[in-house]
C-alpha cells in the first residue's frame, strides 16, 4: 500500500502546481494547459501503478508456491515416518508372530526327536542293536538338519536376507502353491486333423 503513496503525491503536487502556474488564464486555456500534460502523467502513473500490483501480485504468488512447496514437503515427511513406523510395527508384530509359532514348532519337533530318541534307546535295552542305531542316528540327523535350518533362518533375519527366512514351499515336483494359467495364456500344440 505504501508503495502507491509517492505516485499518489507527485500526482497531486504537478496538479496543485499546473493549477497554481494557470490560476491568471481562463478555464478554456487552463484545460488545454493543464489539462493535457495531466491527462499524460495520469496514464504515466497508471502504468506505474500497473506494474507496482503486478509485481506484488507476482511477489505474493511466489510466497504462496514456497508456502505451498514447504507444506508438501512436510505432509511428504509426515506420511513417509508414519510410512516407516507402520513397517516397524508390521515388522515387529510379525516376528512376535514368527517367535511365538517357533516355540510352538520347536516344542513339537523336540518331543517327536525325543520320542524317536527314546524308541531308539529302548531297541537298544531289547537288544535290537541294528534297528537302535539306525532310529538313533536318523532322529539325531533329522534334529542336526533341523538345528542348522534354525540357525540359517536366524542368522538371515539378522543380516536382513530374506531368502533364507522364506519357508521351503518346493517338494519333490516343484513349488506346491502352483501358477493359475488362464485359457488364453495355454498354447496348444495339437491340432487334430
Amino acid at each position: 500500500m505504501y508503495r502507491y503513496l509517492p505516485g499518489l503525491l507527485l500526482l497531486q503536487l504537478l496538479t496543485a502546481a499546473l493549477i497554481w502556474l494557470g490560476r491568471d488564464t481562463d478555464p478554456q486555456q487552463l484545460l488545454w494547459q493543464a489539462g493535457l500534460p495531466l491527462g499524460v502523467v495520469a496514464i504515466v502513473t497508471a502504468l506505474w501503478f500497473g506494474s507496482i500490483g503486478k509485481a506484488d501480485a507476482e511477489r505474493s504468488m511466489a510466497k504462496l508456491h514456497v508456502k505451498h512447496a514447504k507444506e508438501r514437503e512436510k505432509i511428504q515427511l509426515t506420511a513417509e515416518k508414519e510410512k516407516a513406523r507402520v513397517l516397524d510395527k508390521t515388522h515387529k508384530e510379525i516376528r512376535k508372530q514368527e517367535r511365538r509359532v517357533g516355540r510352538s514348532a520347536n516344542i513339537k519337533v523336540s518331543l517327536a526327536f525325543a520320542g524317536a530318541a527314546l524308541a531308539g534307546g529302548v531297541f537298544l535295552i531289547v537288544e535290537f542293536f541294528t534297528l537302535g542305531l539306525l532310529t538313533l542316528s536318523t532322529s539325531m540327523g533329522g534334529l542336526g538338519g533341523y538345528l542348522l535350518r534354525v540357525g540359517q533362518t536366524r542368522k538371515s533375519a539378522a543380516s536382513g536376507n530374506p531368502e533364507l527366512t522364506e519357508p521351503m514351499t518346493s517338494g519333490p515336483h516343484g513349488p506346491s502353491n502352483p501358477k493359475i494359467i488362464e485359457h488364453r495364456d495355454v498354447v496348444r500344440d495339437h491340432h487334430p486333423d
